[in-house]
């Protein structure tokens, strides 16, 4: 098959019941060896129709698993050495491809894989240092978004959706709630800055306009 033209190719299809298949494999011109060298994706692209697909792909399976058997060795000791052989290639692979090869160590952030005389390594810290500025970083690149207000407890969710203009504690469970969500974001400050702040008032006014309201309690707060 290896050696097939692509009249060869299309002779085979039409013994197969698969003559549908002969004007596409001749357009793009299918030989034995490109036959052969087909993968799935390939088919696919190739082959429109699922049960063709599944049909050609068996029959180029089939044809490589008998062409494997009538060339494996007879002889044990040269299947065992063709065993090996292949083993080792395999292992030569999985070396070229590791990022870790050559001697060389990919850092890590676990201080036990980078210890040398007892000491840890300098990069794996500086490492640590810099994905905590980073992590810093993402939070405050955050702030600068609108705020999105956080899952109030029940009585509160209740209370905003009647509308009600809430008590005095019903306010300052609000207030804690929104200050409690905001820590997150202060990286290390114990107070939100006057923008961080105006931004939560904002962002809850405009959920809930009727806090704007005299009497609510929140009006002239921004």
């Amino acid at each position: 098959m290896e050696t097939w033209s692509v009249e060869q190719v299309c002779s085979w299809l039409v013994e197969k019941n698969l003559g549908e298949l002969v004007q596409r494999f001749q357009e793009e011109e299918v030989s034995g060896a490109a036959l052969l060298a087909l993968n799935d994706r390939m088919v696919q692209q190739l082959v429109k129709k699922i049960g063709h697909q599944a049909v050609l792909m068996d029959l180029i399976k089939k044809y490589k698993q008998n062409t494997q058997g009538l060339k494996s060795p007879e002889n044990p000791k040269e299947a065992a050495l063709v065993m090996q052989t292949e083993a080792a290639r395999d292992n030569r692979d999985e070396e070229t491809c590791s990022p870790v090869s050559h001697g060389e160590q990919m850092p890590s952030f676990y201080p036990s894989e980078n210890l040398e005389d007892g000491l840890i390594d300098q990069r794996v810290l500086k490492q640590r240092r810099n994905v905590k500025h980073l992590l810093e970083r993402s939070k405050a690149l955050q702030w600068t978004k609108s705020y999105v207000l956080p899952e109030f407890p029940y009585d509160v969710k209740c209370t905003l959706a009647e509308q009600k203009c809430p008590d005095h504690s019903m306010r300052i469970r609000i207030i804690e709630f929104l200050q409690a969500d905001m820590t997150k974001y202060l990286e290390g400050s114990l107070y939100p800055s006057t923008q961080q702040y105006n931004d939560v008032v904002n962002a809850l006014l405009q959920a809930h306009p009727f806090l704007d309201e005299d009497g609510c309690g929140f009006a002239g707060v921004q």
